[in-house]
């Protein structure tokens, strides 16, 4: 009897463990000003880690916007692994536009050195 609750506790901690990992946090859509937004998601390893936080992201901005009857304009993007848990975070900057006021976007990368003249 002593053995079928010892294995019942490590299934109970190995769900516990595996749902956890399984984890995506979003901050859900915050609204910047006019027409303009912001997401934030974190995804575990087991969600896609940077990849899956940036899907995401996306889908829940496209949601956004799809529900305004609006399409989605990213203006800004950006990826990291997180600080405090494994796994990634990413952030979007982004529009709700009417069909026709998008531009086709160009994307860019964010510098990684900053030139200071003195």
């Amino acid at each position: 009897m002593k053995k079928i609750k010892d294995k019942n506790f490590f299934v109970a901690i190995f769900s516990t463990i595996f749902l956890l990992a399984a984890c995506a946090q979003s901050s859900g859509v915050m609204n910047l000003g006019k027409d303009t937004y912001n997401i934030s998601v974190h995804a575990a390893p087991a969600r896609g880690g940077i990849p899956g936080a940036k899907k995401i992201a996306l889908s829940e901005a496209s949601a956004h916007c799809q529900s305004l009857g609006k399409v989605i304009e990213v203006q800004n993007m950006s990826a990291q692994p997180s600080s405090h848990f494994s796994g990634g975070t990413a952030d979007i900057v982004f529009q709700c536009l009417a069909e026709k006021e998008t531009n086709r976007p160009v994307y860019k990368s964010a510098p990684n050195v900053v030139i200071e003249n003195r």
